[in-house]
């Protein structure tokens, strides 16, 4: 996806464009908006900026297709994935934070020697 792509569809993330993007029909994306599946704050989630929320209507047609998933069942383990991506990050920065430590701590021990 290229950036002005990108920005149009921050600007203009309806369901029909919504749809258009991610291959499913627009009634598609409106069932499992009124559902709250979809993490776009409707349905009182907690809203996602676009590119997440295109990732996860792509993630959830993916599993249902798939898996023969229902659409609660798809954003289950989307909501999943989604939390391990997180994870995974927080421990990714984790361990740079303590290698960037060691390697100080290395340097002034080195250094008071």
């Amino acid at each position: 996806m290229n950036t002005t792509t990108h920005c149009f569809l921050v600007e203009h993330l309806d369901p029909a464009t919504l749809a258009l993007t991610c291959q499913v029909n627009e009634t598609w994306i409106i069932e499992r908006r009124n559902a709250g599946l979809l993490g776009d704050g409707s349905a009182n989630t907690s809203p996602l900026s676009a590119s997440q929320l295109l990732k996860r209507v792509q993630r959830m047609r993916d599993i249902e297709r798939d898996f023969e998933a229902n659409p609660e069942l798809a954003a289950l383990v989307a909501d999943l994935l989604e939390r391990i991506e997180q994870l995974e990050t927080k421990s990714a920065l984790y361990r740079n934070a303590t290698l960037d430590t060691t390697v100080e701590d290395m340097i002034v021990s080195i250094s008071s020697q």
